[in-house]
């Protein structure tokens, strides 16, 4: 199988990002987590993921990530 870009799961709930991790994991994917944003900006800039999944209640304590983002 093709080495894919990794996906970063971003949730204050570790339940749920160890839920998607599981799911994605299965498939074959190269899976990240964290907790907080501070956490996700240095993920982000260290692992270039792919696809970023990311907590709504998160992005609504800080609107500036989204734009960070791009």
């Amino acid at each position: 199988m093709p080495m894919s870009e990794p996906v970063l799961i971003v949730d204050a709930n570790r339940l749920v990002c160890n839920q998607v991790e599981s799911i994605l994991g299965e498939a074959g994917l190269q899976i990240h987590c964290c907790d907080d944003l501070i956490t996700a900006s240095g993920q982000i800039r260290r692992l270039r993921p792919g696809v970023i999944l990311l907590d709504a209640g998160l992005v609504s304590s800080d609107p500036t990530i989204c734009q960070q983002l791009r």
